[in-house]
């Protein structure tokens, strides 16, 4: 009986281990998938946030076209409007330099006809010429 009985604990014993190894195995079994799927669901994350970068850089790319487009259109019209300004400067310079010596040349006659006024000595109507120069 005690030959059962050493049998049966030992087979008791043995069956008991290998339910416990069975037992680790399954846990590691599902720590290994539970691990699988946190790796599986963060590439998925890396992916979706690696497609969501893309977009926004194809955007920002886009919005840095647009801006350089508006950049040069705003140099462009800069440039027209500063000619057109050195344009109507130039010729407000011009106008005005042609007044100032239209002005000149008015005065000079005019002091010229006075001079001869004074050189006739009295002349017409008194002593009074007037010259007008056009």
């Amino acid at each position: 009986m005690a030959t059962e009985f050493s049998a049966s604990s030992r087979e008791l014993r043995e069956r008991r281990a290998q339910y416990l190894q069975q037992q680790a195995a399954l846990k590691e079994a599902e720590a290994a998938k539970r691990l699988a799927e946190s790796a599986r669901r963060a590439e998925l994350e890396r992916q979706q946030a690696a497609a969501k970068a893309a977009q926004y850089e194809a955007a920002a790319l886009q919005e840095l076209q647009q801006l350089r487009a508006r950049r040069a259109a705003a140099k462009k019209a800069f440039e027209e409007d500063q000619g057109k300004l050195d344009e109507e400067l130039a010729s407000r310079t011009a106008r005005e330099l042609a007044l100032r010596e239209e002005a000149a040349a008015r005065r000079a006659a005019e002091e010229a006809a006075a001079r001869w006024a004074r050189r006739l000595g009295g002349g017409l109507n008194g002593g009074l010429v007037q010259a007008h120069v056009f």
